[in-house]
């Protein structure tokens, strides 16, 4: 037993998404237990210390830096920590925070004032929750020992981006989970239970958990079974596979819908028997899918689209870490696989990219070649299995401002088929999981390839970078060709199971949606052509005009595409993001008017969702508005039109509409060339100085003065500037009232209304 074991940012961590691995690690630690070797997490961890080491060598050339000796035991790390606070030192590196039983070392104690920010330094390039409650905890150990508790940490990303993380915001989420952590260690008498979290691939204890799962006939070893149903089969006596596989067809168990219910337990039964007699097997639930869904809604069977000779079978190896800091971007498709027929033989084709340049030459390539093809070819489609190669063209396209057309084109029309999305509502299978690799089984593709899976890939590619050896990519390009391979295999085994009666819808096209994004990306176009048509200009401000170039649109698309993406997900996945707000349990309901106020709970999450915001349910057609939000008791009271059901998840709202600002920025890129057009902003973007009808000379006056200056000016511009509090908003405050008494027309433009 260990519960005097010290308590780490990352413990606090553990416990709000794995209470049994704070169980193994400060109540019943297991003896000789295996250890989870992955050598893409050492990659991941190599890849850190290195960012650090660049980040901190970087900060000394121009700081002062204290460093806390490494070599140091822990009560010497804290005695250093605890001198070079009480000596102010303005930035400390590594240093080691301990108040009773709580530790902590951040990567920087950095001095603002009189207190020390926490700031931690992470590989990743997007700020995760977990974060957040590193900062916190640090900020924690600051208060209590040294009462200093910070206004705010900081994430240094792997592109030195900084994220600012306000610590009230979610103080009292991270003291509630604080707390549970402590009576947890002091008062376990129950050990929690053991599920498969987010946190499984990087945990310690991964392969121990593995192996009880299967030695206890766990029913997380159930495809596709969610946390829920888990919990709820659970508490009906249902504990293991077995059990659920012997369960009749007319069971009913309340909280489970029965069509799910009798996939759930078919599904166990087909891997029970496959475990039992080494033989493999399936059962079509079409049927039943289509029952539980709009049945105006396309799915499984009927996205496969009549086969064509002239099919291509696409597939892509990215690299997540891949950073360079010249281009200020992250991550790199490296390699797009095609597989394709012609004449009768089979044909791969593929394009290779190791940098940045490479990437979008390679994007462009293979664009060209989509989109040639499938002019040619009218019925053939690109076949794929799940959505990371759909998310990577809208995501290239976007990166790099090009293909825009051909990628529209190739969505609008339907041309991407998803086989995973086919496989999930059309099959259950006797296999563990549905990954690609797993139900190669049923249609026997036998693979010679060293790499045998896609995080394999993403190592292997690491060592071709550190290498350049040749013979590593080949061998990557190899198993990117099975993978196309494989999909040709799995498209005519799904033609062979699909029974005849099941027919392919005819193409419904949304009309007008794809009538008015074929006409913005047209004139999108259009406007392009106006900006390379302009005389006389800089190079400076011609850059600027194609990046304003329906800036709005293109700003949007990943918002858009994020949208789409919450309908989709799961409410584990919704909870996993910061962004939303997911498992919502209903604790009272009362009516108001046309409106219902209703109390509900949630499962530990931080999200960044505030009292007063209006959001959208899990459906995304409702609106819903938080009348307010408990971090510390995890509790949040909504307030939604009577007629409109309970929400499960809340997401944030769709982007506004900003088709106005785009058509006047498209009109005065139309009109630039006119002759006295704009003459205000012309001088704006080219930093010209302000015309005045007075000579004047502009430095630092008072408001009455600047006002005479305002007034005085000549179809021109000004710029109040300086560092907070040194009076801009109450300035300008008096600037508009005087214009509004003097009948001027006052306009005001803001980033944000948040306050």
């Amino acid at each position: 037993m260990a519960k005097n074991k010290n308590i780490s940012a990352y413990s606090i961590i553990d416990f709000s998404q794995c209470k049994y691995k704070s169980w193994l690690d400060f109540v019943d630690k297991p003896k000789n237990y295996p250890q989870n070797i992955d050598p893409w997490l050492e990659i991941i961890r190599k890849i850190g210390n290195e960012h650090e080491n660049s980040y901190l060598e970087d900060l000394k050339k121009s700081e002062n830096v204290f460093e806390i000796n490494p070599k140091l035991d822990f009560i010497q790390k804290e005695k250093e920590t605890d001198e070079a606070i009480k000596r102010g030192e303005k930035y400390i590196y590594q240093p080691f925070l301990k108040y009773s039983n709580f530790t902590g070392s951040p990567d920087f104690l950095i001095k603002n004032k009189n207190l020390y920010e926490p700031v931690d330094i992470k590989s990743a390039f997007k700020m995760k929750p977990e974060n957040i409650i590193q900062i916190c905890h640090y900020s924690f150990i600051l208060e209590k020992k040294y009462n200093l508790l910070p206004k705010f940490g900081k994430i240094i990303l792997r592109d030195r981006s900084e994220e600012k993380i306000e610590i009230d915001k979610f103080y009292d989420y991270f003291k509630n989970i604080n707390s549970r952590i402590k009576s947890f260690i002091l008062d376990s008498n129950e050990q929690p239970k053991a599920e498969k979290c987010g946190l499984c691939s990087v945990c310690e204890y991964k392969v121990y958990c593995e192996n009880n799962w299967k030695n206890t006939d766990n029913l997380n070893q159930v495809a596709n079974i969610s946390k829920k149903q888990i919990n709820i089969l659970e508490k009906n006596n249902v504990s293991t596979m077995k059990k659920l596989s012997e369960l009749d067809d007319e069971t009913k168990i309340k909280g489970i819908n029965k069509d799910s219910l009798g996939i759930l337990i078919d599904q166990s039964k087909l891997q029970k028997d496959y475990l039992d007699k080494n033989e493999l097997s399936y059962k079509i639930i079409f049927d039943i899918k289509k029952k539980m869904n709009d049945p105006s809604k396309t799915i499984g069977f009927e996205l496969l689209p009549k086969p064509d000779n002239a099919d291509l079978f696409f597939d892509i190896e990215g690299y997540p870490m891949y950073y360079d800091s010249s281009e200020k971007s992250s991550g790199l498709e490296y390699l797009f696989g095609v597989f394709y027929r012609s004449f009768d033989k089979y044909f791969f084709k593929k394009f290779l990219a190791t940098n940045y340049v490479e990437e979008k030459k390679a994007f462009e390539d293979l664009i060209d070649f989509f989109y040639s093809h499938l002019k040619v070819n009218k019925n053939a489609h690109i076949y794929h299995y799940n959505s990371y190669e759909e998310t990577a063209l809208k995501k290239l396209s976007q990166k790099y401002e090009t293909k825009i057309f051909e990628v529209d084109f190739i969505l609008r029309e339907n041309k991407l088929v998803d086989l995973y999305k086919v496989v999930k509502d059309s099959v259950i299978l006797s296999s563990e999981n549905y990954r690609l690799k797993t139900i190669e089984k049923f249609y026997k593709l036998d693979r010679e390839e060293d790499i045998a899976s896609g995080q394999d890939s993403l190592v292997a590619f690491e060592k071709y970078l550190d290498s350049g050896h040749k013979e590593i990519l080949d061998e990557i390009i190899k198993y990117n060709e099975q993978d196309c391979k494989s999909l040709i295999y799995l498209q005519e085994w799904l033609i062979s199971i699909k029974p005849d009666e099941i027919d392919i819808p005819e193409k419904i096209e949304e009309e007008n949606i794809s009538e008015n994004s074929l006409e913005r990306i047209k004139e999108e176009l259009e406007i392009k052509d106006y900006i390379k048509n302009i005389n006389n200009e800089t190079e400076d401000v011609i850059k600027i005009l194609e990046e304003l170039n329906f800036y709005n649109k293109k700003e949007q698309r990943s918002d858009w595409w994020s949208h789409f993406s919450n309908l989709q997900k799961d409410t584990e996945d919704l909870i996993e993001d910061t962004n939303c707000l997911g498992g919502l349990r209903k604790i009272s309901e009362v009516e108001s008017g046309q409106y219902k106020i209703i109390n509900c709970n949630y499962p530990d999450q931080i999200t960044k969702m505030r009292d007063g915001e209006y959001v959208l349910d899990q459906t995304g057609s409702n609106r819903v508005l938080i009348t307010q939000i408990s971090y510390s008791k995890n509790e949040v009271t909504l307030r939604i039109r009577k007629d409109k059901p309970v929400p499960f998840s809340l997401t944030p709202q769709t982007p506004l509409n900003t088709r106005a600002i785009d058509s006047a920025v498209a009109d005065f890129i139309k009109g630039y060339d006119f002759t006295n057009s704009y003459p205000a902003i012309k001088q704006f973007l080219r930093r010209e100085k302000t015309k005045l009808k007075n000579d004047i000379k502009i430095d630092e006056r008072s408001s009455k003065e600047l006002i005479e200056i305002i007034k005085s000016m000549n179809n021109s511009y000004l710029v109040l500037q300086g560092p907070p509090g040194t009076g801009k908003t109450y300035t300008s405050s008096r600037i508009i009232v005087d214009l509004l008494r003097n009948n001027f027309k006052v306009a005001i433009v803001c980033h944000s209304i948040k306050q």
